[in-house]
């Protein structure tokens, strides 16, 4: 027993290998593995890919710098660098691994997916294989982040996007900076390119570490996946892998050991430490501390205990698995749950030994076979780069490219916005999209013979099995509504920066007495924005949506705070103020409650805003909180059926009671958008997936453009009922 736990604490010594930078390679992945696999206690580990970029940086700079040395035989001789040889060596050890999952993903797709979830898995594969899987959920995050869409199984593959874009400029940077004239050492009259490359290297970082700061504040989800918010970890091993180990250590003298076992407890906190609303303030904490238990372990001629921890085998066999395990990983999580799976703890544990027994598999059948694959140089590429030495890699050369690379990820990671022309001119103050001379063109008809024949085809919709042949919008047009989150033609896609708010305007178009409607809530205001417009005459009423997502209108802090809503209570407090300045004819409240209140707390909520609105509108309208409908990017089966998507329940619970209190409590309209969605069946009320041939919802939570066109009549009948005037009414 003695001896088998001494073969798994120790192994033989391979000259030239860190043992410890496997160990640590092993703690990101398990941090990453546990997080995702929602195993209580590692919420945290998704600064995973955070330690695997600084162990990058470190790695990869160190492999440039003893190749750029080893070529300079003259003093003021510029180093060289085999270009094809660095990316040769990258593809062999990345790109059969990686494409061997995506594959297999996109062949699970293609036969156990519905044609929505596969088209938008080959979308996102093109990404993949271009390396800008990161750009790619970037943008994804900015127009449906904290959506119900799932999520994809490739997403996890935006960290080795960012290593790649990492690996594609690196080098050139590398040369551009270490090929400038140096300055010549006084004590050995040689050239000394290091300090300059660590200025240059510190300026990336500093400038990187500004930009994360900046866009965490800006735009969270853009933040993590942005290259440019992540330059500063890479570019920080990237420095740490040019210091000298031994005099590293002998700075901190006696203390070095102690120093070494707080880093690794930093870098193990840091998963209770660093979280989704902080962690562009405290990446530092994990980065740091990876940072310094590289350099303080290099070149070490006799290992010290923490060393020797490390390099256990349990933690290097991990260590070795680490890649291909990072890519297995997470499409499990995502089609385990889609199959009903890893619902309890000890599925989650099992599936966690599933995905690194597959993953030992790839590692000795995929990784380490092509790892084995000789690298090819032509012999006239090498005598060209022997006769033109000075050309092919002078600083001048490498710099230009470097920066033009440089640019064209910045202008692929953001793309400049493009106004689209409108017609006529948008207040200075709000980001105003203007209604298409289609959306009010609506035949609304709210008489009784039609509201009759329209519950009536929702109650047929119930007893669908099978998609309707004609579906319009078809499933290809649903999967691209469903990436701007399902809403009307006011998509609202920037900020106003008074209110914070997303904002649509719609101006009447000829009447002398012009009347004034607001719309105040979260995105569940926006998608009725088409039936605010059927139901509204466009001659008399000037119509302004103010809407946040995920921010609704009592005072609650919703659960999930992102760049959408990170200024709720100020967007609140600012629509407010404005629907006192404006004193609107009519305000409408729609939202979702993005939270979980007790009823108690959520009528004091209701409380603190509802005197404010009411005092200052002639009418108001509280729309009760609509329904869930079956998600049919996520039920239909391989075959399209609606077997899987069987209409959802709708019942009144406490807070939809506490809303009807509100509106009797203020005399005000309400609105249950349930009687004109749902039906009655041998399950109560129920809510379909598609009413006559059109699909309700692209996400199961908002209302597609048709659907909410075609409720506007019911909305009419509730604002006539209350005697409001200039209806569309025929």
């Amino acid at each position: 027993m003695t001896d088998l736990l001494t073969k798994l604490k120790t192994r033989s010594a391979r000259p030239g290998f860190r043992y410890d930078i496997a160990g640590l390679r092993a703690i990101a992945v398990l941090m990453v593995v546990l997080c995702h696999f929602e195993i209580p206690g590692f919420a945290g580990g998704f600064i995973g890919p955070d330690i695997f970029f600084v162990l990058s940086g470190y790695l990869i700079t160190g492999i440039l710098y003893r190749e750029f040395s080893a070529s300079k035989s003259e003093v003021f001789m510029p180093g060289r660098i085999s270009m094809s040889k660095f990316y040769l060596k990258r593809v062999r050890r990345i790109l059969p691994a990686a494409f061997f999952v995506l594959i297999a993903i996109n062949v699970y797709a293609h036969f156990n997916l519905n044609t929505l979830q596969a088209d938008q898995i080959r979308s996102d594969s093109i990404w993949v294989v271009f390396f800008a899987a990161n750009i790619n959920f970037m943008h994804q995050a900015t127009d449906y982040f904290a959506q119900t869409l799932q999520a994809s199984p490739l997403q996890h593959y935006w960290s080795l996007a960012v290593e790649e874009q990492f690996y594609l400029i690196w080098p050139m940077f590398f040369l551009f900076v270490s090929n400038m004239r140096g300055r010549i050492s006084p004590r050995t009259n040689k050239v000394s390119s290091i300090p300059r490359t660590n200025i240059f290297f510190g300026l990336a970082m500093i400038s990187s570490v500004v930009w994360l700061v900046y866009e965490f504040t800006k735009s969270p989800s853009s933040a993590y996946f942005s290259t440019f918010g992540r330059v500063w970890e890479l570019a920080l091993g990237g420095v740490l892998s040019l210091v000298d180990g031994n005099k590293f250590r002998s700075i901190f003298g006696k203390f070095i050991a102690v120093l070494r076992w707080t880093a690794l407890v930093a870098l193990l906190a840091s998963i209770a430490v660093v979280t989704p609303e902080n962690f562009g303030y405290t990446l530092y904490l994990p980065a740091l501390a990876t940072g310094f238990l590289l350099a303080s372990g290099a070149e070490q001629e006799h290992p010290d205990f923490l060393h020797r921890v490390l390099s256990i085998r349990v933690l290097t066999g991990i260590g070795a698995i680490s890649y291909s395990l990072y890519l297995w990983h997470w499409p499990i999580v995502v089609f385990g749950k889609q199959l009903g799976y890893l619902e309890t703890l000890s599925q989650r544990i099992l599936g966690i030994f599933v995905a690194i027994a597959i993953s030992t598999l790839t590692y000795l059948l995929v990784e380490q076979p092509a790892m084995r694959i000789p690298l090819y140089e032509s012999k006239r590429r090498k005598m060209l780069e022997a006769l033109r030495p000075h050309v092919q890699q002078s600083p001048w050369r490498t710099g230009t490219i470097t920066f033009a690379l440089v640019i064209a990820l910045v202008y692929a990671t953001y793309p400049p916005v493009k106004q689209a022309t409108t017609g006529w001119t948008p207040p200075p103050s709000a980001n105003v999209f203007a209604p298409n001379s289609s959306e009010t063109a609506v035949a609304v008809e709210p008489s009784a013979t039609n509201e009759r024949a329209w519950k009536a085809k929702v109650a047929m919709s119930l007893k669908l099995k099978q998609l309707p042949k004609g579906l319009a919008p078809s499933l290809e047009e649903l999967s691209a509504i469903a990436k701007t989150g399902g809403f009307g033609p006011c998509e609202g896609k920037r900020s106003d920066p008074k209110t914070y708010s997303s904002v649509c305007e719609s101006l009447a178009t000829g009447a002398s007495k012009k009347l004034k409607a607001v719309i105040l809530g979260d995105s569940h205001a926006r998608m009725l924005w088409p039936a605010v417009l059927g139901a509204l005459d466009p001659k008399y009423w000037d119509i302004t949506l103010l809407a946040m997502s995920g921010c609704p209108v009592p005072v609650l802090i919703p659960n999930k705070l992102n760049e959408q809503n990170g200024k709720c209570a100020e967007h609140r407090e600012l629509t407010l103020k404005y629907v006192e300045k404006n004193k609107p004819d009519l305000t409408i409240l729609s939202d979702a409650v993005d939270s979980t209140p007790r009823a108690g707390a959520y009528l004091a909520s209701y409380m603190k805003v509802m005197p404010r609105i009411t005092a200052a509108s002639k009418y108001v309208l509280l729309v009760e909180n609509t329904p869930l409908f079956p998600n049919l990017i996520t039920c239909l089966d391989a075959q399209n059926t609606l077997t899987n998507c069987k209409p959802k329940n709708y019942r009144i619970d406490p807070l939809r009671k506490i809303q009807r209190q509100i509106a009797g409590r203020f005399d005000t309209a309400y609105w249950d958008v349930s009687q004109a969605l749902c039906a009655r069946s041998s399950r109560g009320v129920t809510c379909p997936a598609v009413i006559g041939d059109v699909p309700v919802s692209a996400d199961g939570a908002h209302l597609i453009k048709q659907i909410a066109q075609s409720i506007s009549p019911f909305l009419a009948n509730i604002l006539d009922k209350q005697g409001i005037d200039h209806l569309v009414i025929k």
